[in-house]
């Protein structure tokens, strides 16, 4: 799934080299790339989740929040640094907003399955 993620990410640079970003095709295939991304990570844990957990279905939608939040954190945190600075400055970016990253993430996914996991225990009892 991350993987797919992966590659589903990188498919928009390799494409503008070959389609017009300003296409309908391009955007189309911008959209659909997008949503995968969000989906395949959270689709591909519910597969697990779905033989533990009742309602398992809502992790799916969750998670892929927990990225469309999260993912722009090492985007922004690398565009905030001025071109001329050294290259200490651009790491230590990349290394917080990843940091970032990861904190939204886990913040969001983690509130979500704690979500579930009461659901799952009342619904048990």
């Amino acid at each position: 799934a991350a993987g797919l993620a992966y590659i589903m990410g990188m498919t928009p640079a390799i494409l503008a080299n070959v389609i017009s970003p300003e296409s309908l095709l391009f955007i189309a295939i911008l959209i659909i790339a997008s949503m995968l991304i969000l989906l395949s990570i959270g689709t591909a844990q519910w597969l697990t989740l779905r033989h533990q957990l009742p309602r398992a279905a809502w992790w799916i939608p969750a998670n892929a929040a927990a990225w469309l939040f999260g993912l722009p954190a090492p985007f922004v945190g690398i565009a905030v640094v001025p071109d001329s600075s050294p290259v200490i400055t651009f790491i230590l970016a990349g290394i917080l907003s990843g940091l970032l990253m990861g904190i939204i993430v886990g913040a969001i996914t983690g509130f979500a399955l704690v979500r579930l996991l009461r659901a799952a225990s009342i619904g048990a009892a």
